[in-house]
């Protein structure tokens, strides 16, 4: 079934890989140990992560294996705003289109008699990493294999067994070794050189997701999307060539985001719109705009 499965994503343009629940335990321990060695390294954010979002106690008792997968996407968003008679030009992370790829793995796993678990709180990256799906980037983010970091990772847990996997401890690409762009043009200095994991307390993604106000040490030149950080990922050599989009909001559409969720009254070309730019989940995407906005207005031009 699997060998089927791997099959399957292939012909959708997606790609699959196959983990062992005793590696999945195996990492279990590993991150145990890696938060409680590294407890002083981290931010509170990472914590959090470590302590609160990954569940691996939610996997049902009976399954046997973890199907990890990735669903490519566009790399980012070209966006333009209609706002006051004037264009602004930023750019957005995308959405994946998941529900294809969630219905053929979903219909072709219980056809061989198998149950199937949607598992959405588990350390994804870390999982595709060391299946073999992909590699680690200097921005610890993941590079998939003919994706690059324009992959939306989805994990489920059934009870087929997984006789053989690819697992294998984590690796970062050897491209990285020479390569520094992600590390220069990081606008608030989370990637250093000196540590693996960046840091969180710095990160513009994070910072764009977090209701506070903006530190004060985040300089107007830094702000570019409307919720992700895309300054590591736009001139990343595994990136070169990747998909992007354009997507325009006229004054109306702007006036509307700028109000905020929820967007029941929006017109359907709207939801249609901040559904693709996954708009709809990004509380603090009116707050990240006007201060985008802000800064352009005061000769800031966003670039990748």
């Amino acid at each position: 079934m699997f060998d089927e499965l791997r099959t399957l994503a292939e012909s959708h343009g997606d790609r699959l890989a196959v983990v062992s629940m005793e590696n999945i335990h195996l990492l279990q321990a590993d991150l145990a140990k890696f938060r409680s060695e590294k407890d002083s390294q981290l931010g509170d954010f990472q914590k959090h992560i470590f302590d609160e979002y990954y569940r691996f106690d939610q996997i049902p008792a009976h399954m046997r294996s973890i199907i990890i997968v990735a669903v490519r996407r566009p790399a980012y968003a070209k966006v333009t705003f209609a706002r006051n008679g004037k264009e602004y030009k930023a750019f957005s992370g995308v959405a994946a289109a998941l529900d294809k790829t969630v219905g053929y793995i979903t219909d072709t796993v219980q056809a061989a008699g198998f149950d199937i678990n949607r598992e959405t709180r588990l350390p994804l990256r870390r999982i595709a990493v060391q299946s073999g799906m992909g590699q680690y980037g200097r921005n610890n983010i993941v590079y998939v294999d003919g994706m690059g970091s324009a992959a939306a990772l989805m994990a489920f847990s059934t009870d087929a067994p997984c006789d053989n996997d690819n697992w294998r401890e984590p690796v970062v690409s050897p491209i990285c070794n020479d390569c520094k762009i992600c590390l220069t043009l990081c606008p608030t200095n989370a990637i250093t050189p000196d540590r693996f994991h960046i840091d969180s307390h710095k990160c513009l993604t994070r910072l764009n997701r977090s209701p506070d106000d903006f530190p004060d040490w985040v300089p107007p030149t830094a702000y570019h999307s409307t919720y992700y950080c895309l300054m590591c990922q736009g001139r990343c050599p595994m990136n070169k060539g990747l998909e992007t989009i354009e997507v325009s909001f006229s004054e109306t559409e702007t006036a509307r985001i700028m109000d905020g969720g929820p967007y029941d009254d929006a017109s359907e070309q709207l939801k249609s719109k901040l559904a693709r730019l996954n708009f709809e989940k990004i509380a603090t995407a009116p707050r990240n705009l006007r201060v985008l906005f802000e800064a352009m207005d005061a000769g800031h031009v966003p670039k990748l």
